[in-house]
């Protein structure tokens, strides 16, 4: 009986902490989104010095770097509360490799990395699962995969199985300096990070990658050889539903190419006029953003898919989440 008391005592405390947790998440989460959008306009200003902007500089990734923390805290109760739900719905599957691809692949331009994308086995263009979780679960292996390579590139490999329950293999290869037995035996372990040099994560994101990738019944592998590169395999059971699609969007998006491979270009417009988007959104005025959106539209068919991401935001009045997109391309272009 006394041992009964004690775990219920035990699992009563370890709710209430990660209830804490997430409501202080919460309320630190609205200041800072204030800091880092009145930092970015004021990186804007034409009068700043360049110890003035170095300055600013480092308030906006300091702040940031709070930000992914506090999100991974919001993540890591939600955990260990067992709160987390199971959210199905029909989705693209090639718009939301788009999506994870537009977001990674400017941090991958920013170090000169090359980034390969590939289907093996025509994938379908409808899927049925949790798209929040599988997105998670990406972005953060494709970040982690920049993250840790500094020379070469890329390769993320998307393929289709079918069977009794059909599925997607997501595979990401780098060419970072990898991983050594010693790190693989505590990789998804929480607060743990690879590397003596690589210190500025909060060493939480495998770890819910893999409890997210476990939570929708998927599996996750890793192999990796030290000082020629890693590679993540997320095998994440889907619902098909609709006919197979050969890459994404019917080939709309590929362009350039490096050493043969074909890359994926989505142009993210400049500085001032994310700004401007910002700056509109908060004023609420949906005229001038339709305007701006329109502009770039007839300016260069690239940012088509950035518009139209902003347009599907203004449809359902989403404010909030026309900033958090914008300051999440405004931080990875940093």
């Amino acid at each position: 009986m006394a041992l009964l008391e004690a775990k219920k005592e035990a699992e009563d405390a370890n709710q209430a902490k990660s209830k804490f947790l997430s409501n202080m998440s919460h309320e630190l989460r609205t200041p800072l989104n204030s800091i880092l959008g009145f930092g970015q306009l004021l990186k804007e200003d034409q009068n700043l010095t360049t110890d003035q902007l170095d300055q600013i500089d480092t308030v906006l990734k300091s702040g940031q770097h709070l930000l992914d923390l506090i999100n991974d805290i919001l993540d890591i109760s939600k955990i260990e509360a067992g709160k987390q739900e199971l959210i199905s719905s029909d989705f693209s599957l090639p718009n939301l490799i788009k999506e994870v691809i537009s977001i990674t692949k400017i941090n991958a331009d920013e170090k000169n990395l090359y980034f390969y994308y590939n289907t093996i086995n025509n994938i379908p263009e409808i899927v049925n699962g949790d798209k929040r979780k599988v997105k998670q679960i990406l972005l953060n292996l494709l970040s982690n995969a920049v993250k840790y390579t500094n020379k070469g590139g890329i390769n993320f490999y998307v393929e289709a199985k079918h069977g009794k329950k059909n599925k997607i293999i997501f595979k990401i290869e780098d060419s970072g300096f990898g991983i050594s037995l010693e790190d693989k035996k505590s990789i998804f372990k929480p607060f743990n990070q690879l590397g003596k040099n690589y210190n500025n994560g909060t060493g939480l994101g495998l770890f819910i990658t893999e409890k997210l990738t476990e939570f929708i019944n998927g599996k996750l592998l890793v192999s990796s050889t030290p000082n020629k590169g890693s590679c993540f395999t997320a095998e994440i059971p889907l619902i098909f539903k609709s006919k197979a699609t050969s890459s994404i969007e019917n080939n709309q998006i590929p362009s350039q190419t490096l050493e043969g491979k074909k890359q994926i270009a989505i142009k993210i417009p400049e500085f001032t006029i994310l700004n401007e988007i910002i700056r509109q959104t908060k004023k609420g005025d949906y005229n001038k953003l339709e305007e701006i959106i329109n502009k770039l539209k007839i300016e260069d068919e690239e940012y088509n898919f950035f518009c139209e991401k902003i347009k599907n935001f203004l449809k359902k009045y989403n404010e909030k989440a026309i900033i958090d997109y914008i300051n999440i391309l405004k931080s990875n272009i940093k």
